[in-house]
């Protein structure tokens, strides 16, 4: 039994180089610290969601109040109205080319859950804990009026976001520089256009 001269020898195994292992994307890292810090606002946003389909489905295409279609008139011609100031039809004419009421009032649905995620980053900033900023979100999220209001051929959705962005650019840094008051001033400025008492808010925000 052993070695004997002249006898063929198994081939020895061949060995593969290693492959590298692909890096992780260095988004999934980010993605789930986004989960663990904020995973609180994330389910309450998702949750939001189920009634405002519900109402993109009861309200289909949109609602309408005598003013929608002074809106609609004045986003097809861009002619600034006598009543209604012209920074909402500056909107409805960007989405005109698509033809849906939908979409607009898919936007307006998005720009409700964008202003109370606006509510949740400042306070959360400013130190007020997790269940605090939720709970203070939670009417833009769930009030059935604000969702009507998303609904309708009216400005109040993009307003209350130009209102929000505007004073969430200002009070998210402690000494906000030239930019952030830039970027501020021309929201406001938008705003002000947008709703007929829009200007007034100004005052308090600067």
């Amino acid at each position: 039994p052993g070695f004997r001269f002249g006898e063929p020898r198994a081939p020895a195994p061949r060995r593969w180089p290693a492959q590298p292992r692909a890096p992780l994307p260095r988004t999934r890292p980010w993605l789930a610290g986004m989960w663990r810090q904020h995973r609180l606002i994330i389910i309450v946003a998702g949750l939001s969601l189920v009634p405002r389909v519900l109402a993109s489905l009861a309200f289909r295409p949109a609602v309408f109040t005598p003013d929608s279609f002074g809106y609609l008139a004045d986003g097809v011609f861009l002619a600034p109205g006598l009543t209604r100031p012209s920074g909402y039809p500056v909107v409805l004419h960007l989405l005109a080319p698509f033809h849906s009421l939908l979409l607009i009032t898919t936007l307006q649905h998005a720009m409700g859950v964008t202003t109370a995620v606006l509510v949740y980053a400042v306070l959360r900033h400013w130190g007020l804990p997790t269940w605090g900023a939720v709970l203070a979100a939670c009417p833009t999220l769930f009030d059935p009026r604000q969702m009507v209001l998303e609904s309708a051929i009216l400005p109040d959705a993009f307003y209350t976001l130009l209102i929000t962005a505007a004073v969430a650019v200002v009070l998210t840094r402690r000494s906000p520089g030239a930019i952030r008051y830039a970027v501020a001033g021309f929201l406001l400025a938008w705003a002000a256009v947008t709703r007929g008492n829009g200007a007034a808010e100004m005052v308090a925000v600067i």
